[in-house]
């Protein structure tokens, strides 16, 4: 790779590099010194950690985990010109590392072509659906969440509704968890068809960082929302008009209302769908992306690392550290 690089930015001229990633890509940086560069990471990885933490669900080393994260993200950056992520609450975490950063919200986008409409917001079966890579242990912890405690409270009122989890590597306790009424699909062919075949699409997710995109995908297919805040991260999405946000412990009572209040469904769904078009395209996405990138100097300038982030212990453990780079499906 290295080497495709150095043969690629040697023999042409490039207006600007744009690199999504993090660790993976940030040993590239050398290379590029003469070049405009921008980098997607995705998320802060440290937020990500922290968050994993406070839910209960890290490793005993998480702690020394994060610590090693943000030394990473205190420094890995500063070489790139513009930096882009995907929700108000990375941006924040990476400037509390390095002020000095150049740093965007620039959220995912949908393709509106793989996710049209259903023909009328009918009133179907009451089926409620969550998507998802469950190779990505958030998922896993919200799926298990959703069927195990979530779902029986709803059944307990509509006894029958149904429940979807469809998605990639679906994990042994969740296939165990499968029933008349919970169906574990995995992988499909066609997830926007799963999406319009379902009334509420449910996301109790606890922890993770960046833009949801199984949310986006959701609300592009009219299927209506009910998801925690944090779900919601990075999508400018109002409470009672484009989707129910609820904490967990109110997240029942919200898929229920949806599941039984066809006109408020119907509602939701359609404002869901406008803001999609309306903010959350690729055109728009593309649009923003050149925005950001158009004052960029076509001369190298390395971004000042906060005072004494040499002296920081953390610093030089972190070069043993390799986080996995990974975007949220």
């Amino acid at each position: 790779m290295w080497q495709a690089i150095k043969s690629q930015v040697t023999a042409n001229r490039y207006d600007v590099v744009h690199l999504f990633g993090g660790i993976h890509v940030y040993e590239f940086a050398h290379l590029l010194r003469n070049l405009p560069t921008l980098i997607t990471p995705y998320e802060s990885y440290s937020l990500y950690l922290q968050r994993e933490a406070q839910a209960g669900a890290a490793a005993k080393s998480s702690f020394m985990q994060q610590r090693a994260a943000q030394a990473y993200e205190r420094f890995m950056f500063a070489p790139y010109r513009r930096i882009v992520v995907l929700s108000e609450q990375d941006r924040a975490a990476l400037l509390a590392l390095n002020p000095a950063l150049q740093v965007a919200v620039i959220p995912n986008g949908i393709d509106l072509s793989r996710f049209p409409l259903p023909d009328e917001y009918a009133p179907r079966t009451q089926q409620v659906i969550f998507t998802g890579n469950y190779e990505y242990p958030p998922n896993q912890d919200a799926a298990l969440l959703l069927a195990a405690e979530i779902f029986p409270k709803i059944r307990a009122k509509l006894p029958d509704a149904r429940l979807a989890l469809v998605g990639n590597a679906p994990t042994p306790e969740m296939k165990a968890l499968a029933d008349g009424h919970i169906q574990v699909v995995g992988r499909v062919p066609d997830v926007g068809a799963s999406l319009r075949d379902a009334q509420v699409f449910a996301c109790p997710l606890r922890y993770g960082a960046g833009i949801k995109n199984k949310v986006l995908e959701a609300m592009a297919s009219g299927c209506a929302v009910a998801a925690t805040p944090l779900s919601m991260e990075g999508i400018d999405a109002v409470d009672g008009t484009h989707a129910l946000i609820r904490e967990i412990e109110q997240l029942p009572d919200a898929i229920t209302l949806l599941l039984t209040d066809h006109a408020l469904r119907g509602k939701i769904a359609v404002r869901a769908r406008a803001l999609i078009e309306a903010r959350y395209t690729w055109e728009q996405v593309a649009k923003a992306t050149k925005n950001f990138t158009k004052p960029l100097p076509s001369a190298y300038e390395r971004a000042p690392l906060p005072q004494n982030a040499g002296d920081d212990p953390g610093v030089e453990r972190s070069r043993q550290y390799r986080p996995r780079d990974r975007q949220d499906p």
